[in-house]
């Protein structure tokens, strides 16, 4: 009898969350065909990423360490299989610094630091950081950030155009794009938080649908926040406060009952890659 009603108790959050995830799916599919985003538009993105991974590259090297970079990109993949950008190729690897931060370059470009990596408790926290920069190229947050496309939907402005023409004035553009990519990595930041928020939730469904624990991102932050300032500045600068986007994510944890969902987290996995 007790083994009957915890079955039945597992399929109630099963279904409770599979019907989540749908309408989930739905928003992010709607809000991803709006804008009716062109060929061109695509190429100039991954174009655009491209040169923007190189500058990344400039300011931190890639860290030397096949095993982990093998690794990150294994579990990249895993949740990219649910990604909602078939159309990219995306790329994962380490960067060699002690600053605890990632990045998410237009096109598919994903990196994390060293530092974070040294954060992490588990694999399902580190599937949770590479969800969140997946979340960030899904929903095209830099894209527009930088006007690579411009919004609602016109096509005769934004720099795609410029970039499709060439020519001496796409290049200054190009390059003065490029530049406040990297200030908002490394400086300010997306002007709206709601961006982070947005990503922090799509990061929540990649790790359900994948099999993850669905809290391993608001784990993470919970740790992070306590150590020292200097440890997480990088964080701290360019986000919104660890106790806004804990706040969101416990809401849509409980709203969703996904926080009652045991999912994996893999902690020896990690250790054996990583630590």
């Amino acid at each position: 009898m007790m083994r009957t009603l915890i079955a039945v108790f597992l399929l109630v959050f099963v279904f409770t969350a599979a019907q989540a995830d749908e309408n989930f799916r739905n928003r992010l599919n709607t809000e991803l065909t709006s804008g009716a985003y062109t060929a061109e538009d695509i190429e100039a993105e991954i174009h655009f990423g491209r040169e923007l991974a190189s500058k990344v590259l400039g300011r931190y090297p890639a860290w030397d360490n096949s095993k982990v970079n093998l690794y990150i990109n294994k579990v990249g993949q895993l949740l990219v299989e649910n990604s909602q950008r078939p159309e990219l190729t995306y790329r994962f690897l380490a960067l060699d610094t002690d600053e605890v931060n990632a990045f998410a370059a237009p096109g598919g470009y994903v990196f994390i630091t060293r530092g974070a990596l040294d954060q992490v408790a588990n694999e399902a926290e580190l599937a949770a950081i590479l969800a969140h920069e997946i979340g960030h190229i899904e929903h095209r947050h830099y894209v527009e950030a930088v006007g690579l496309r411009a919004s609602q939907g016109d096509l005769e402005s934004g720099l795609t155009t410029m970039l499709m023409g060439g020519g001496a004035t796409a290049a200054i553009a190009f390059d003065q794009a490029v530049n406040a990519m990297m200030e908002i990595f490394f400086e300010t930041g997306l002007q709206s938080h709601e961006d982070e928020y947005e990503a922090d939730q799509t990061a929540v469904w990649l790790l359900t649908l994948v099999g993850y624990h669905p809290g391993a991102l608001k784990d993470f932050f919970e740790r992070v926040q306590s150590q020292a300032e200097q440890e997480a500045a990088g964080i701290s600068r360019t986000h919104p406060s660890f106790a806004d986007r804990i706040q969101r994510l416990e809401s849509e944890l409980t709203t969703n009952q996904l926080d009652q969902l045991e999912l994996a987290t893999l902690e020896e996995r990690l250790h054996e890659n990583l630590k």
